[in-house]
């Protein structure tokens, strides 16, 4: 992770809190590092999710991205090797901070604003770009494809922004583990050539 990567996923949520929450509510409630409160809904959708990201990366995805260009791509053929690599991209990289960001600090801050549904909408509208940019920025030949892809990250987005508040009581902790378990099982499927 670079430096302005840490710094937006950092540093920018904890001098937040410093500034207007902190004597509120404790950092890791606020940010919603706390346990989860699930409903049956959690379940069903975690599995919904897992589902969806697989069926979407085996078979949607490969129609409009070109091979190779996804993360999880790189470790084609690595098998073993690439598990330390693999379990630092999909726990750590993507499945804590992105989720840090994402959902305990973006999302948390834009419904207490606008309320969930607005909120959700535009936080997943900004982890859909987030996606778009990198691959736009790559060829603007790759208009449909990051086009695709910001819908799918989009979607992703608001679906893990509706677990975490509504099916896990304002908890990131469930989301964490999708996204990270998630990311490290397409890892593993390409590290074994099994995508």
């Amino acid at each position: 992770m670079d430096i302005l990567v840490f710094v937006i996923y950092f540093i920018v949520p904890i001098g937040w809190w410093l500034i207007t929450a902190r004597k509120k509510e404790s950092f890791f409630s606020w940010i919603g590092l706390k346990k989860p409160t699930p409903r049956k809904s959690l379940w069903i959708l975690a599995i919904v999710n897992v589902v969806l990201n697989y069926v979407s990366l085996k078979y949607i995805t490969p129609l409009f991205l070109p091979q190779g260009l996804t993360v999880q791509s790189q470790y084609a053929g690595m098998g073993w090797s690439a598990l330390p690599s693999i379990l630092y991209f999909g726990l750590i990289d993507t499945g804590f901070s992105e989720e840090f960001f994402f959902r305990g600090f973006l999302l948390k801050r834009l419904q207490n604003r606008f309320g969930f549904v607005v909120g959700n909408t535009l936080h997943a509208a900004v982890f859909g770009l987030m996606h778009f940019v990198p691959l736009i920025t790559l060829s603007i030949s790759l208009w449909f494809p990051a086009t695709m892809f910001f819908l799918v990250a989009g979607l992703t987005g608001w679906m893990y922004g509706y677990i975490s508040e509504k099916s896990s009581g304002g908890s990131i902790i469930p989301v964490i583990l999708i996204h990270g378990v998630g990311n490290v099982t397409v890892s593993l499927l390409y590290a074994f050539n099994l995508m």
